[in-house]
């Protein structure tokens, strides 16, 4: 009787020795030998050029090499019509394998942008607008205006509305006091020293001698008289004397 139970744990220890000598050498096969096998002898391929194609003629140049289309995206582009292809991966002339996909980018065509409104402001704030917007400043050039507010953005060329390529530069006009070598004189009176001294900047002119004046209406530092008149034409680069409360 135990020689018999013995025999049998023999029989026993066998068989799972031979299903786990099995189940190894199953795994070892189909996790390492046919990968390696597989990736060993794969055929190769040299990756056509697809730039420029449309996607139908650029599917069927995939397909004839073996390939596969893996991913599709669609972005702007300056040099490509729109529905042509502009990117791919792998890039064209590579050796690849027949397994790999190929991922293309079709072309949406130049991008434009829409001029917006840039009346009102200053040249360097509408720089930084339209360079957000993907467009940029131009020329910029005077116009005499007296009644907007100096050196700000009276006209654009092209107008807002417009629809320009990205890239495109817009023109401006801005407002000024000034014509040529000349420029009006601004009116300063009541403002202070600080403020005369911008306008009169912006106009092309500057402060000359200031001379103090005791009132005791207005506050330490407000212009109360300018010797040349408000809307006397001068040459540019004038100095404009003011008498000032102390």
């Amino acid at each position: 009787m135990v020689k018999t139970m013995t025999v049998s744990r023999k029989i026993l220890f066998l068989i799972t020795l031979i299903i786990a000598f099995s189940t190894l050498l199953f795994l070892v096969i189909d996790l390492v030998v046919l990968p390696f096998m597989q990736g060993r002898f794969d055929k190769t391929v040299v990756m056509p050029s697809l730039i420029g194609r449309d996607s139908i003629s650029a599917t069927t140049l995939i397909a004839e090499a073996g390939l596969q289309i893996g991913s599709i995206e669609y972005a702007h582009d300056d040099k490509q019509v729109a529905g042509l292809i502009s990117a791919q991966y792998p890039f064209p002339d590579y050796e690849i394998k027949q397994t790999r996909s190929v991922g293309i980018t079709i072309s949406r065509g130049k991008e434009f942008k829409t001029v917006p409104l840039l009346l009102g402001l200053a040249p360097l704030v509408a720089a930084d607008t339209l360079q957000r917007l993907g467009l940029r400043l131009g020329e910029v050039t005077e116009s005499f205006n007296p009644n907007d507010e100096q050196g700000t953005i009276i006209a654009t060329s092209p107008s807002s509305g417009t629809t320009l390529e990205r890239g495109s530069a817009v023109n401006v006009t801005i407002a000024s006091n000034a014509v040529g070598n000349v420029g009006y004189v601004p009116t300063v009176v009541n403002q202070t020293v600080e403020e005369a001294k911008r306008l009169l900047l912006l106009a092309g002119l500057r402060v000359g001698t200031i001379k103090l004046k005791k009132d005791d209406e207005m506050l330490p530092g407000t212009v109360l008289h300018q010797k040349i008149q408000a809307g006397t034409l001068v040459s540019r680069g004038s100095a404009v004397d003011l008498t000032v409360s102390e």
